[in-house]
C-alpha cells in the first residue's frame, strides 16, 4: 500500500520538547493550522495522515513529546472554468502546502514509500430485508 514516512528533513528537525511530559496530550486543529502539545511524533504522523489521505508512519527516530504548531494552505477543490469559458479565481493568500510546511516549520519531511498496512477488505454489501 502507498504510504508516507514522516523522517528527519535533511536541514534537522526544529522540534520543541515538551515542558510539560506528565500532563495529557492536547490537539487543537483548524482547517490549514494545528497545535498538538504534549504529543510523541506517532501521534502527529497519525493526525498528518488525515491530511495526505495515506497512512503515515514515524520513521524519525525521534523518542519523547513535543509541543508542535503546523501552518499550511489545505488542499483547495479543484475548481472549473465559469459557464463563459473563463478561468478560475486563483486564491489570492495561497501559502505552503503541508509538504512544504513540515519542512520549513519543524524539520520534517514526508517521503512516499510502499509499505505494508492494515486495510479492511469489503466482500459483499446486502441491504437488509423488511420484516
Amino acid at each position: 500500500m502507498s504510504t508516507y514516512a514522516l523522517v528527519v528533513a535533511k536541514s534537522g528537525p526544529k522540534l520543541k520538547k515538551s515542558q510539560t511530559p506528565d500532563t495529557p496530550t492536547q490537539f487543537h486543529a483548524n482547517a490549514g493550522e494545528v497545535t498538538l502539545t504534549n504529543a510523541t511524533l506517532d501521534q502527529f504522523a497519525n493526525a498528518v495522515s488525515d491530511w495526505v489521505r495515506q497512512p503515515v508512519l514515524n520513521q524519525t527516530g525521534l523518542d519523547g513529546k513535543y509541543d508542535l504548531r503546523l501552518e499550511w494552505t489545505p488542499d483547495q477543490p479543484v475548481a472549473t472554468a465559469d459557464s463563459t469559458g473563463s478561468p478560475p479565481d486563483q486564491p489570492a493568500n495561497s501559502g505552503p502546502t503541508i509538504f512544504t510546511a513540515l519542512q520549513q516549520q519543524l524539520g520534517l519531511s514526508l517521503q512516499p514509500r510502499k509499505n505494508q498496512a492494515l486495510c479492511k477488505v469489503v466482500n459483499r454489501v446486502q441491504l437488509p430485508s423488511e420484516n
